[in-house]
C-alpha cells in the first residue's frame, strides 16, 4: 500500500510541475511574440522613415536648387518641392507612403528662411524647409501587447554653401594664374575705364558680363604650355594635384571629362593663407581629351571614361580664338581670320541657349558641361616640381571653344562669370549674381528638428 501511495504521489507532483512548466512556456511565448513584433515594427518604421527622408531631401535640393535658377521664386520652389516628393513617394517601395498621401493623411510644409540657424519661417531665400509629418503606421505584432498605431516623420533644409574656401571639392585641377589685390597694380572688383565703362574684375580677370566685349577682354586664355618653362616654374604648367593618390595624366584627363566629388590636395600651410599641390609633367594629350569631352563626348578615340562623359547639349562655337604671345611674355586671346565680336557664341549667349534647350526637360549629363570652377593663384615663377603654390580664390569658368593641341602645348579659352554651383549642374540664372564666389546646393540638418 506504501508503494502505491508513494507512485501516485509522484505522479501528481509531476502533473503539478508540469502545469506549471506549460505556464512559463506561455508567459515565455508572449514576450518572445512581443519581442519579434517589435523588432518587425521598429524595422518597418525605420525603413518607412528611410524612405520618407530621402524623398524629403531630394525634395528640399530641387526646391533650393529652382529658388537658385529662378530668382528666388518660391512659388515654383514650392511647386518644385511637391512634384519631387510626388515621384519619389510613386517609386517602388514606397507603396505605403503613397497611399498615405492619396488619402491625404500626409502633412507637408514647404518653408523658407534667409537665414540657416535659426530657421525661421515665412521669411525669404535661399534657404528652404520641406517637413512631412502625421504619417502613420500600422502596427502588427506589438498589437499583442497593447501597442496599436504608430508615426514617422521626416524633415531637411537646402540652401546653398558659404563660398568654397579651403579643401573644396568639385574644382578643375588646372590653376588660372591671378594676381593678389595688395599688390600694385592689380585690377580687383568694379573699375571704370576712360571709356566710361565699368567693368568687374576678379584677381586680374574681366568677368563676362551680358555680350562679348568689342576688344576681347572679357575673354581669357588658362594658357596650358608644355613648350616652354611654364609661369609657375620650371616642369610645372598649371596643373594641380587631385589628391595624394593621383595617378597623373588618367586621373587628370578623367577629372576634367566628368568632374567628381574627390577633393583638391589644399592646405594651410601653417599660416591664414590656402595652398594647393602643383601636378608637374607634360599630359597635354590628356588635358585635351579631358575637357573636350564635354563639347563632343566620349567619342570613342580616346579612353573610355563612363557614362558621364557625355557631349554638352548647347551648339558649339561659331568663331574661335588663337593664343598670342605679347611682349610681357603673357598669351592673349585673338579672334582667328578677323573674326568680329558678334561672331562668337559667348557665355551670355551660351546662357540663353542652355535655357531654351531645356525648356520641357533636358539630360542632367548634358546641362552646362562647358561650365567649371577654377582655382586661382600665385605664379611666381619659383613652383617647381610637387611644390605648393598659394591659393587666392575662385571662379566659375565658361570654355569658349574646343582645345586643339599644336604639338607639345594647348591653350585653354574661356570666360570667367559670377554665380555658379559645383553641384554638376550649374545655375543659368542664380538669384545672387553679385557674388563672384561659387557655391553648392547641399543638405543641411535641421536643428530644430528631431526627424531630420
Amino acid at each position: 500500500m506504501k508503494q502505491m501511495a508513494d507512485q501516485l504521489n509522484r505522479a501528481l507532483g509531476r502533473q503539478r510541475q508540469g502545469g506549471a512548466v506549460m505556464v512559463l512556456v506561455a508567459i515565455a511565448l508572449i514576450g518572445l511574440l512581443a519581442a519579434t513584433g517589435l523588432a518587425l515594427d521598429s524595422g518597418h518604421m525605420l525603413l518607412t522613415k528611410t524612405r520618407l527622408q530621402n524623398a524629403v531631401d531630394a525634395s528640399a535640393l530641387s526646391a533650393a536648387k529652382e529658388l537658385w535658377d529662378n530668382d528666388g521664386d518660391m512659388v515654383a520652389a514650392t511647386a518644385q518641392a511637391i512634384t519631387t516628393l510626388e515621384s519619389n513617394f510613386a517609386a517602388p517601395g514606397n507603396e505605403e507612403i503613397q497611399d498615405a498621401y492619396a488619402a491625404g493623411n500626409l502633412t507637408i510644409a514647404v518653408e523658407y528662411s534667409d537665414t540657416l540657424a535659426p530657421f525661421t519661417p515665412s521669411a525669404t531665400p535661399p534657404f528652404v524647409r520641406v517637413r512631412v509629418e502625421n504619417m502613420e503606421l500600422v502596427s502588427w505584432f506589438v498589437q499583442a501587447v497593447g501597442f496599436n498605431d504608430k508615426e514617422a516623420a521626416a524633415s531637411a533644409v537646402a540652401g546653398p554653401s558659404v563660398g568654397l574656401d579651403a579643401g573644396s571639392c568639385d574644382l578643375m585641377p588646372i590653376l588660372a594664374c591671378g594676381c593678389d589685390p595688395d599688390d600694385a597694380g592689380c585690377t580687383h572688383g568694379e573699375v571704370t575705364g576712360a571709356d566710361g565703362v565699368t567693368r568687374d574684375y576678379h584677381f586680374g580677370y574681366e568677368f563676362a558680363g551680358d555680350s562679348m566685349q568689342a576688344d576681347f577682354s572679357n575673354a581669357h586664355v588658362v594658357k596650358y604650355a608644355a613648350g616652354d618653362s611654364g609661369e609657375l616654374g620650371a616642369g610645372n604648367f598649371r596643373l594641380l594635384r587631385i589628391s595624394e593618390d593621383q595617378q597623373g595624366g588618367a586621373d587628370i584627363r578623367e577629372r576634367l571629362a566628368v568632374a567628381g566629388d574627390e577633393c583638391l590636395a589644399i592646405s594651410d600651410e601653417g599660416d591664414e593663407s590656402t595652398y594647393a599641390e602643383t601636378e608637374p609633367g607634360n599630359t597635354v594629350g590628356p588635358v585635351v581629351q579631358g575637357l573636350n569631352t564635354r563639347f563632343f563626348g566620349n567619342t570613342g578615340g580616346g579612353p573610355d571614361l563612363g557614362p558621364e562623359a557625355v557631349a554638352d547639349n548647347v551648339p558649339t562655337v561659331q568663331a574661335e580664338f588663337e593664343g598670342v604671345e605679347q611682349a610681357d611674355g603673357s598669351v592673349a586671346a585673338v579672334p582667328k581670320n578677323g573674326a568680329t565680336a558678334d561672331q562668337f557664341f559667348d557665355y551670355g549667349e551660351y546662357k540663353a541657349e542652355s535655357a531654351a534647350v531645356c525648356v520641357g526637360g533636358c539630360d542632367p549629363l548634358g546641362v552646362a558641361r562647358r561650365e567649371m570652377v577654377l582655382p586661382i593663384g600665385v605664379c611666381d615663377g619659383d613652383t617647381n616640381g610637387h611644390k605648393p603654390v598659394e591659393i587666392l580664390g575662385y571662379a566659375c569658368f565658361f570654355l569658349l571653344q574646343p582645345v586643339s593641341q599644336q604639338g607639345n602645348q594647348a591653350h585653354v579659352f574661356g570666360q570667367f562669370y559670377k554665380g555658379c554651383n559645383t553641384a554638376g549642374s550649374f545655375s543659368m540664372n542664380p538669384p545672387d549674381d553679385d557674388s563672384p564666389l561659387p557655391s553648392q546646393i547641399v543638405l543641411y540638418r535641421d536643428t530644430g528638428s528631431g526627424d531630420s
